[in-house]
């Protein structure tokens, strides 16, 4: 049997070992894909592993272990989804992908918008290198850690004051982790644009930076077709075969 893995730090939360245990079961593939928390990150027990996802906090961290990265993840320098072959790493980043489909999927790939994404993390790396090369739109980013920030961009918007400037933006993307466990928003939001889509890359339903927007008559999207999108790519990359995207999204109704 193969075994899958999505690894990361407190993460019993994951949804993932449904959709791809479920999608396995659908193609008849012998393999088993396991939720594994990790305090730090160690690399020996990976190697038992085909192959797994990385998530928070060890997107950047991964990379030092990686043989060969993609374009993309060398790019972006975070890695989601590693393929093993004859225990070496193979990094990829599947969340531009996944990323990307959120867009198609909400429209929001044609008309020039003013964006802002908020955290520039591994997640963040990946959704504004999407917008960056695959939409016209304007983007700015904000961080707790300014630095951080100017390496994506010059368009960095301090921090402390973000919340001031929430109306000039026609999209605001949470990419931190505020709010998977806990019921917080990462900014203050007192007024929107009219029009304005906010977007949660987490799939967590019960979003405050959502539904404060929500409440404020602003459109709201989660995470939830980023999740499938990527853990369809990260498939494909495994096995070298396409996933059935009908099948992933059905894995949650059963699971």
């Amino acid at each position: 049997m193969k075994r899958y893995a999505v690894i990361g730090r407190d993460i019993a939360y994951s949804i993932s070992p449904i959709i791809h245990n479920e999608h396995f079961k659908f193609l008849e593939i012998d393999a088993i894909y396991e939720c594994f928390d990790m305090k730090k990150l160690e690399i020996n027990p990976l190697k038992t592993y085909q192959g797994f996802n990385v998530t928070i906090p060890y997107k950047e961290q991964i990379i030092n272990n990686c043989f060969e990265l993609s374009k993309e993840a060398k790019e972006i320098c975070a890695v989601n989804c590693v393929k093993v072959v004859n225990d070496q790493f193979y990094g990829y980043n599947t969340d531009v992908y996944g990323f990307y489909q959120l867009l198609v999927k909400n429209h929001l790939l044609k008309e020039e918008k003013k964006v802002l994404v908020i955290g520039a993390g591994g997640a963040g790396k990946a959704v504004y290198y999407c917008l960056l090369n695959y939409t016209k739109h304007d983007v700015y980013v904000t961080n707790k850690t300014i630095d951080k920030a100017l390496k994506l961009t010059s368009k960095v918007i301090s921090f402390d004051v973000v919340s001031q400037y929430i109306t000039d933006f026609d999209i605001i993307i949470n990419c931190t982790s505020v709010g998977v466990k806990e019921r917080q928003s990462p900014i203050k939001i007192k007024q929107v644009k009219k029009n304005a889509c906010f977007i949660d890359i987490n799939y967590q339903s019960k979003s405050l930076f959502l539904d404060v927007a929500k409440k404020l008559n602003a459109k709201t999207i989660n995470g939830f077709d980023m999740l499938i999108y990527q853990a369809a790519k990260s498939f494909e990359i495994w096995f070298q075969k396409k996933a059935n995207i009908k099948a992933m999204y059905e894995s949650i109704r059963k699971g």
